[in-house]
């Protein structure tokens, strides 16, 4: 009896694909065709290796597989270079795993060092919070005071609507309630400059300067601290 197997290859009577019957009207045995499988995604980093390692040592000699694809030699390149790498992995997981512990425990040591410090500092200043910040920790209920604005950036200047009228325009700057504009007639002294405007948005219009001449420009933002450092100063002849 001719056999069917299940892929619809059809033994003893030819390649067939599909139907029931051999070309004698016999009926057809199916017989199903076995697999080897790798199931690699169930293995782990050393369960590879040690398979692999198994495979090799099953394929050496092996009269059924006389030349396998990939070489023998190939297929020893890869399995070799997994071993090292494998190798390495486990010893930097290792040394890293130890490593973290060693700093985890000294972390540890140095927090109850310090909340230590800490109930001392409060025992000895009994409330002073003078004391209590000479030794660099902060004290409850504190706030830390803001800083001065830094300088206003991009400060530009163009002519306003009217004549003897000059818009300037500059970047927001993050914290500042205010700014200060002041100008000055050209040339440009540290004494010559005369506070114009306090707006609280990054632009203002200075009215009622002379036409025709030139004049400088420039702003510094105010918060709780102060007032900030000055920008760039910028000119324009007045329309």
């Amino acid at each position: 009896m001719p056999y069917l197997y299940n892929t619809g290859l059809l033994y003893n009577t030819g390649l067939l694909y599909g139907g029931g019957k051999a070309d004698d009207g016999s009926k057809m045995k199916k017989i199903h065709m076995s697999k080897a499988k790798a199931d690699l995604k169930k293995k782990s980093d050393s369960d590879l290796k040690t398979f692999s390692q198994d495979h090799i040592t099953k394929m050496d000699g092996n009269a059924n597989f006389p030349t396998p694809d990939p070489s023998a030699t190939d297929y020893q390149a890869a399995h070799d270079a997994y071993d090292s790498a494998l190798d390495d992995s486990v010893a930097a997981n290792a040394t890293a795993k130890e490593k973290t512990a060693t700093k985890d425990a000294a972390r540890a040591v140095l927090e109850a060092a310090i909340t230590s410090r800490c109930t001392f500092v409060n025992l000895k200043s009994k409330g002073d919070k003078v004391k209590q910040l000479s030794s660099g920790f902060p004290v409850t209920g504190m706030r830390t005071p803001p800083s001065l604005p830094g300088p206003v950036q991009n400060l530009s200047v163009t002519a306003g609507d009217s004549a003897g009228e000059l818009d300037y325009h500059w970047d927001p700057l993050a914290g500042s309630k205010s700014f200060i504009l002041e100008t000055c007639p050209d040339p440009m002294t540290p004494t010559g400059w005369t506070r114009r405007k306090s707006p609280t948005k990054s632009k203002a219009a200075v009215p009622g300067l002379p036409s025709g001449v030139r004049v400088w420009g420039r702003v510094c933002a105010v918060n709780p601290a102060g007032e900030g450092a000055w920008s760039e100063p910028v000119s324009k002849i007045v329309p």
